[in-house]
């Protein structure tokens, strides 16, 4: 295996195997738009409170409609909360229609200097239909542009993804279809079936990508030996499936009509 020289946007890894390669395209699968924007508030929520000099836990509950904005005027309401040296339950900017509530409560092991986030917290479920399988999508487009030549018997095309953040259903559905159910009159069952939007069925993918190998974090360790790893294969490419598994070690596969 090894980091090959010559090509306008090298795969990552590259494994000759006698007259087959294996071209391995590596992609680590991060927090969605809203996660990174809610992270970004939280890192300056956490700085703020730290120039606080109350030996509190903080326990934070958010609205979606918490913005960037809102971080300050938040932030100065648990000062005069921590000043007041109240304990009851908070809502930010009032509790007719709150972006944020909050209640601070005292370490029972441990000492503070300051201000502490203690939990964070929705306050509302959210909606998050096709979030995941946007992310997805979007992460396999970047991903395949490493492969300028088609799946063959010579070269078998991977992309691998770190996703410990996302569950086998997400996957399928990026790369397979959504699920479709359907309920036909007189029939108790519901029937399953796949959309046409599969990431492995669109024209300009559909002859480059042989599967999506998904990584998940089981230990320590080099390169993919410290993950269980689960293939998500192209129809198309199943004949290629027991060399996949006898070179990279495949734990689990799943085909478009596995529900997972």
């Amino acid at each position: 295996m090894y980091e090959p020289p010559g090509y306008d946007r090298p795969p990552d890894f590259v494994m000759p195997r006698g007259n087959t390669t294996l071209y391995l395209q590596m992609k680590r699968l991060n927090h969605g738009e809203f996660e990174n924007r809610r992270d970004h508030m939280l890192r300056r929520i956490q700085d703020q409170l730290r120039t606080i000099t109350f030996g509190k836990f903080v326990s934070l509950q958010f609205a979606e409609d918490f913005t960037e904005q809102d971080v300050g005027p938040l932030v100065r309401l648990i000062e005069t909360a921590a000043h007041a040296d109240d304990a009851s339950e908070h809502s930010y900017p009032d509790e007719f229609d709150p972006k944020a509530t909050f209640f601070l409560f005292e370490p029972r092991n441990t000492t503070l200097a300051h201000l502490t986030l203690g939990s964070s917290a929705d306050m509302d479920w959210r909606d998050l239909t096709g979030e995941a399988e946007a992310q997805i999508r979007s992460s396999l487009d970047k991903a395949i542009g490493a492969f300028m030549w088609n799946n063959d018997a010579q070269h078998v095309n991977l992309i691998v993804m770190e996703a410990d953040r996302y569950d086998d259903t997400d996957i399928s559905q990026a790369v397979f279809g959504e699920e479709i159910y359907t309920m036909s009159p007189g029939v108790a069952a519901l029937r399953t079936a796949r959309d046409t939007d599969g990431y492995f069925y669109q024209p300009q993918n559909a002859d480059r990508l042989c599967g999506v190998i998904a990584l998940r974090r089981t230990q320590s360790g080099s390169f993919i030996s410290g993950y269980r790893k689960t293939l998500f294969i192209n129809e198309r490419f199943e004949g290629y499936v027991d060399q996949i598994r006898q070179e990279v070690g495949i734990d689990e596969m799943v085909r478009e009509n596995d529900r997972p």
